[in-house]
């Protein structure tokens, strides 16, 4: 029986085997592409490099924010950074960029379920530079499209500023861009 087995699992990959022979021409290494025409620096990128990728997509190097859809001004976002603001201090989370994305397009604002008196310090920074800064009340939100050529290091920060507790500020479906 285990002679028999052995026969049928041999025939089988001998069978594959010459499959692949008879498709190819015979040879085990790769055959460079038939037009001869090389890849063009844009075309070189890894297939995972996409012209658009969501900021929670990233792994971050310093912070740990939460990633999960938020509801911000009675909109949801299904792609949010969410950092906790409180009396305590700044929250903040560090991105490397690598100086591949050329913009982030991003709604900024409180989660729905901050309390009412809330006030909140929205900071962006590249390689330590401020490239926006905007203070928001509940119920506020604000897009914003941000250019970040050439940043390597992409640090969002958040302050509370007034409130009587903490709360999660968003930020809402934060997408970066190649073009």
């Amino acid at each position: 029986m285990v002679v028999r087995r052995f026969f049928e699992v041999m025939v089988s990959v001998t069978a594959i085997f010459s499959g692949i022979v008879a498709c190819g021409s015979g040879s085990m290494t790769p055959e460079p592409p038939a037009s001869g025409v090389e890849e063009s620096s844009a075309s070189a990128r890894h297939a995972d490099e996409s012209e658009e990728k969501y900021l929670r997509e990233l792994t971050p190097v310093a912070g740990n924010p939460m990633v999960e859809a938020a509801d911000v001004n009675g909109r949801p976002y299904l792609n949010s950074v969410i950092l906790n603001a409180s009396s305590v201090g700044a929250d903040a989370v560090e991105y490397n960029l690598s100086r591949d994305w050329q913009n982030l397009k991003v709604t900024v604002g409180m989660r729905d379920d901050a309390p009412a008196n809330a006030k909140a310090r929205f900071e962006i920074f590249g390689d330590g530079n401020q490239l926006y800064r905007k203070d928001l009340t509940f119920g506020e939100s604000e897009e914003i499209d941000i250019g970040v050529k050439g940043v390597l290091r992409l640090k969002l920060q958040t302050a509370l500023l007034s409130g009587d507790d903490a709360c999660y500020v968003v930020w809402g479906d934060a997408l970066l861009k190649r073009k």
